[in-house]
């Protein structure tokens, strides 16, 4: 193995397969279809621009100018950043880089402009890559330390644990197996700490290669096949690729080529269906190297070749420089040393040009650079938090001071003052949707706490007028019918207290990294003895481990109120079907039911507070029309995104999307 295999960080291609891409791919093009908000249809074609990505480039590229397009038109700048980055994304599979660079810097003003500074960060990683595919290792280096110090800055653990692996990346292809190795452990540790399983697969692979390197290939085969396993569990096949050729790799230097050509064959089959040419270029190469080793010069200069032909087409210095220095050494080993002779010298220019002292020097200036800064930061950090002490303990003095001379009363008047009034200014411009509220409110309460309430009453004084004529049996049927009615009241004024909080801003998101099908599974096991009562069955078609970063309880409620719905609006006997999903941008659930389904005015106000749908609950169950509103309010507070797919009589499939830390 004469290089690393690059982990393209935040390029993930989809792990599946070309028959469940079609399904995903169809779905989205159906929801397209139903009218909905731009801001939901432009989220729907980047999702159909990356769902096309392996399979169909010119559909990729259609839908992701038309979200584009569309975020210009409505000057979504959010939508506008992330469409010129999706179409980096796609040239840079293609190799168009100068292209890929056009638009990642178009991306990377809209961002500046918005003050995103994951995304600004998140886009110099892109450019690192970019440039260390190139083989441009400076200018690559030079990125991925410009998004390590914004990542470090605002404490996102998932993105600095990556750049810190481009870096270690970069180094091993200048041959800097210490500083590498330094690199990688630090992003290990993060990755284990935050339980990135994906990640630590990308680690224990990289570590492997650092180790072949060193010639110690039982170490190496060693951290490989742990990161094979993850990988094949978690059907990761874009980094299952990479470790199965450098599996290979292991397996042709210990002259085990049987073995060797098993991982390299699977791996180069899994990069045809990727389109991921830099990966083919490997494949090739390693199978030459092993005709070469086998004597068979014609078939390997044939190879090589091949493998030359994408790596000019890519631009890819790198592969370019092992290229050429393998065809020196076939065309030598054939006698024909006027070919190895161009070939070797085509080596030594690129070589030259990677490897030129000034490019280390000014590598090592970044690295001093960086590890100055940091301890730089560290300080000035120290002397904030000591002046900050400084100040606190001098404004205490300073109370004591005032309250003794009399003058924290007036302060504490002043301050009261200030409030009315800023609360004064503030009333005017609510007053008219207070009082809307409270018509609504008061509307509710009519009915949908009166009846219970009136219902309590009756039940209530039939047991106290006819107590000593009641048998036990119709006590404890009036006793639950009375709980039955409160547990409604109670239910109707969670809901209310929920939507004021989430409105009035009490609600914070608190993200925190979890396994979804862990809580999915725990919040369907709550609703088993509803669905006994109706003998509906529960259908989760994903129970494999799925990890998101949100807000576990907003998640929770959302997911509870969709099977709360699904439920309530299936007749009996019937299925209910659960889906977890996840891709580079998204991960999410669906929930789709046997009921009846929406009409289509009904799909248009179905989010609104206090709504009424023409459909009715199945089982004699209660709705406030509340329940889809605060799904609504906490989908948008995780930053997510909810569809309906629904015709009348066919049920409804609700689709829930969240971004992931990969996502940008």
């Amino acid at each position: 193995m004469n290089q690393l295999i690059k982990i393209h960080f935040f390029l993930i291609l989809l792990s599946v397969t070309l028959s469940t891409m079609a399904t995903v791919t169809d779905s989205l093009e159906k929801v397209l279809q139903f009218s909905m908000p731009d801001s939901t249809r432009i989220q729907v074609m980047g999702d159909l621009c990356f769902a096309y990505r392996a399979s169909n480039a010119d559909k990729a590229k259609y839908f992701g100018k038309e979200a584009l397009k569309l975020s210009l038109k409505t000057n979504n700048l959010k939508g506008i950043a992330q469409s010129y980055n999706d179409l980096g994304i796609l040239f840079f599979d293609e190799g168009n880089y100068p292209k890929a660079i056009e638009y990642y810097n178009e991306s990377l003003k809209i961002r500046q402009k918005l003050g995103d500074e994951k995304g600004i960060a998140a886009i110099y990683n892109k450019l690192g890559i970019l440039h260390q595919t190139k083989g441009e290792f400076k200018e690559a280096l030079g990125f991925q330390f410009k998004a390590l110090k914004i990542y470090e800055a605002i404490s996102f653990d998932y993105g600095t644990s990556y750049c810190l692996n481009n870096i270690a990346i970069i180094y091993y292809n200048l041959n800097k197996y210490d500083e590498s190795l330094k690199f990688h452990k630090q992003s290990l540790s993060i990755k284990e700490k935050i339980n990135d399983q994906s990640g630590i697969s990308g680690s224990l692979s990289n570590i492997g290669n650092i180790y072949f390197s060193q010639k110690n290939y039982s170490e190496a085969i060693s951290h490989f096949k742990k990161a094979e396993k993850i990988q094949r569990e978690r059907e990761e096949i874009y980094y299952l690729a990479s470790t199965l050729n450098n599996l290979g790799s292991c397996y042709k230097n210990l002259e085990n080529y049987k073995e060797a050509l098993k991982y390299i064959t699977e791996s180069y089959t899994i990069r045809l269906k990727l389109n991921d040419k830099v990966g083919q270029t490997s494949c090739l190469l390693n199978t030459a190297q092993i005709q070469m080793l086998r004597n068979q010069f014609g078939s390997a200069i044939e190879m090589l070749h091949k493998g030359l032909s994408i790596a000019h087409e890519l631009g890819a210095k790198d592969e370019l420089e092992n290229y050429y220095e393998n065809l020196s050494e076939a065309y030598k080993a054939t006698g024909e040393h006027k070919k190895a002779l161009s070939y070797f010298k085509l080596r030594n220019a690129y070589r030259d040009s990677i490897y030129s002292e000034e490019n280390n020097k000014q590598i090592a200036e970044m690295q001093t650079k960086y590890d100055t800064e940091k301890k730089e930061q560290q300080i000035e950090l120290l002397t904030r938090e000591k002046k900050i002490n400084e100040i606190v303990n001098e404004r205490k003095q300073n109370t004591l001071l005032l309250s003794s001379a009399g003058l924290g009363l007036a302060v504490v008047l002043v301050l009261i003052i200030l409030f009315m009034y800023r609360q004064k200014e503030t009333a005017n411009k609510r007053l008219i949707l207070l009082d809307k509220e409270k018509n609504e409110f008061l509307g509710i309460a009519a009915h949908d706490l009166k009846n219970p309430l009136q219902t309590i009453i009756g039940f209530c004084q039939m047991q106290a007028d006819y107590f000593d004529k009641l048998s036990k049996e119709k006590i404890l049927k009036y006793s639950q019918n009375i709980e039955i009615s409160a547990r409604r009241m109670i239910e109707l004024i969670n809901n209310l207290l929920d939507i004021n909080a989430i409105e009035q801003g009490r609600i914070k998101g608190n993200p925190e990294f979890f396994d979804m099908y862990e809580q999915v599974s725990k919040t369907l096991s709550n609703f088993d003895y509803a669905a006994k009562q109706k003998n509906i069955q529960f259908v989760l078609t994903r129970k494999n481990s799925l990890t998101i970063t949100t807000d576990r309880y907003m998640f929770a409620q959302v997911f509870e109120n969709l099977m709360s719905n699904a439920l309530k609006y299936s007749p009996t006997n019937k299925k209910i079907f659960v889906d977890l999903f996840s891709d580079q941008m998204t991960a999410g659930f669906s929930i789709k039911d046997e009921g009846p389904g929406m009409n289509t005015e009904d799909k248009k106000k179905m989010f609104g507070k206090f709504t009424r749908l023409s459909a009715r609950p199945t089982g004699g169950e209660t709705s406030n029309g509340l329940g889809l509103s605060i799904v609504k309010k906490l989908t948008d507070l995780m930053g997510g995104n909810i569809i309906c797919q629904s015709e009348l009589g066919d049920g409804c499939c609700f689709i829930v999307r969240f971004p992931i830390t990969t996502a940008v």
